[in-house]
């Protein structure tokens, strides 16, 4: 038991790098609509538009 107490006590030890996360990048509404784009005349299109449309709008 005395040796798992010091192999834990050894790992939290150890200091975490600092680091800076980069802020994501959004997109404008104009970049986006131009991305989701028309739905098209086929069934898969309209659903793929609707669902991208969906996420988009609910801020997904």
């Amino acid at each position: 038991m005395p040796t798992k107490n010091a192999s834990t006590e050894q790992a939290l030890a150890v200091t975490m790098k600092r680091f800076e996360l980069p802020l994501p990048k959004f997109l404008s509404r104009e970049e986006m609509l131009e991305i989701i784009g028309d739905p098209g005349m086929t069934w898969i299109s309209r659903r793929d538009h609707l669902l991208l449309r969906l996420l988009y709008d609910t801020g997904a």
